[in-house]
């Protein structure tokens, strides 16, 4: 991940921890400027979306997704990181990524979920609109070895509370490295490469 796409998630999120101290997630949406903490339902949702991602679940986490989802990949900054747009390609990208990478299992611990409305822009890299941000460890076991990433997400909701987008921040050095330690996930690099450049787009 760039160091620039990291340095706007951390004052993101510092500047809503930090504005919404003190409040809580219920009906009662106390407002400090244009942030409002949002309904803690939706750190809910969040939670169950993440939890069928990490079993595998593709067909009921889709079941939580718009048609127009955009899904965010952490390489570059806010405005040309990779992304996948439809529902269609990322179940699709994610179904290959099961099949081919050597992943056996997921799991999430130690999250921490911040449910946040934000009116409009209030500094470059913001995203408005209803969203929960998600602080937690992935524990991931493949066929060459586990890894534990601290992750962030950014889980964005649209106005039928259906998830419309993903902006993922963390370093994927520790991933990387593990695959490169199976000759699989190797020859798989080479076919995501090829299989889903054209769907990438920035």
């Amino acid at each position: 991940m760039k160091l620039k796409f990291q340095k706007t998630f951390v004052a993101f999120m510092v500047s809503a921890t930090t504005i919404l101290s003190g409040t809580t997630c219920s009906t009662d949406r106390s407002e400090v400027g244009n942030y409002t903490a949002a309904s803690s339902s939706y750190g809910i949702l969040a939670e169950k979306s993440l939890d069928l991602l990490a079993s595998f679940d593709l067909e009921t986490w889709g079941t939580m997704l718009s048609d127009s989802v955009v899904y965010y990949f952490p390489d570059g900054d806010s405005k040309n990181s990779k992304k996948l747009t439809g529902k269609k390609a990322l179940l699709t990208w994610w179904k290959n990524y099961i099949d081919n990478s050597g992943i056996r299992s997921m799991s999430i611990e130690n999250a921490s979920y911040l449910p946040i409305h934000v009116a409009n822009e209030v500094r470059r890299g913001d995203i408005s609109g209803t969203q929960v941000i998600a602080y937690f460890s992935n524990n991931m076991v493949y066929e060459s070895g586990a890894v534990s990433v601290k992750m962030n997400f950014v889980i964005h909701f649209d106005e039928n509370r259906m998830i419309d987008g993903y902006y993922t921040y963390y370093d994927r050095t520790p991933i990387i490295k593990i695959l490169k330690e199976k000759s699989v996930p190797e020859q798989f690099a080479i076919i995501h490469k090829k299989r889903y450049q054209l769907k990438f787009t920035s």
